[in-house]
């Protein structure tokens, strides 16, 4: 059973899933009449820790930080070379090479590697927990990294939308500037909402602008995006999404 890592306090109802096979002999079973289904449920609650890693610039204005994030952590399941090991190492990139303009960074810039994005995530969101209320008023964004590896790939690019509406005022700004980045390359984009399966999410509810970029995960691909990116209609953008041959 894939877990997820809550605080105490919010402890919840124990649960558990079946697998496919385990659904369809129960679905064969109901077929041939009423079926009594006995469950013996246990569950254990353990204490575990994570680590969130940190690096800020050493020069840039703190009032206006902008956050850069991927999640270190994979499924158990998975080696998690393109979720989330790919934009891990894109984002160590972007830090080295923006080492070399130290002194002319003119906002701090936060590079921030998550823990536990698969288990409900709990770095990030633990992250914007703990920042105070001047270090929140401080952040002028949040730029997400995830899944930039996907074989079967579209050229996503967060949409500044939720679920519920439009994301935090600067979220479509930071769409606008990343589309017109990739469109002076005439590389060509797609939107993607701001849902909540990553770690852009805790920013958002805390009212904190964001964007970024995502190759894509179970996704099947349009046919109309095929002229866009290449690869095959109607298949996964990533094939390997949370399997163990995604290495």
């Amino acid at each position: 059973i894939r877990h997820r890592i809550v605080p105490p306090e919010q402890a919840r109802i124990p649960t558990a899933t079946l697998t496919r096979a385990e659904a369809q002999e129960l679905k064969a079973d109901a077929a041939k009449g009423e079926v009594s289904l006995h469950l013996d449920l246990r569950s254990r609650r353990i204490t575990t820790k994570g680590y969130n890693l940190i690096a800020d610039t050493s020069t840039g204005d703190e009032a206006n930080t902008v956050v850069v994030g991927s999640h270190l952590d994979s499924v158990d399941t998975t080696p998690g070379m393109n979720d989330n090991a790919a934009a891990a190492a894109m984002q160590l990139e972007i830090a080295r090479q923006l080492a070399r303009h130290t002194g002319k960074i003119k906002n701090r810039v936060r590079f921030a590697w998550w823990d536990a994005e698969e288990k409900g995530l709990v770095g990030s969101q633990y992250h914007v927990d703990q920042l105070s209320r001047r270090e929140r008023d401080g952040t002028s964004l949040y730029l997400n990294l995830e899944m930039i590896g996907s074989p079967n790939f579209a050229r996503q690019v967060y949409n500044g939308l939720t679920p519920g509406g439009p994301a935090p005022a600067g979220s479509r700004q930071i769409t606008k500037t990343i589309d017109d980045y990739f469109a002076r390359q005439n590389f060509p984009t797609v939107g993607l909402e701001l849902d909540d399966r990553s770690d852009h999410s805790p920013f958002i509810k805390a009212g904190i602008p964001a964007g970024g970029v995502n190759a894509g995960a179970e996704t099947l691909k349009p046919a109309e995006w095929v002229p866009l990116f290449g690869g095959k209609a109607g298949e996964m953008l990533d094939h390997c999404y949370h399997q163990s041959c995604d290495t």
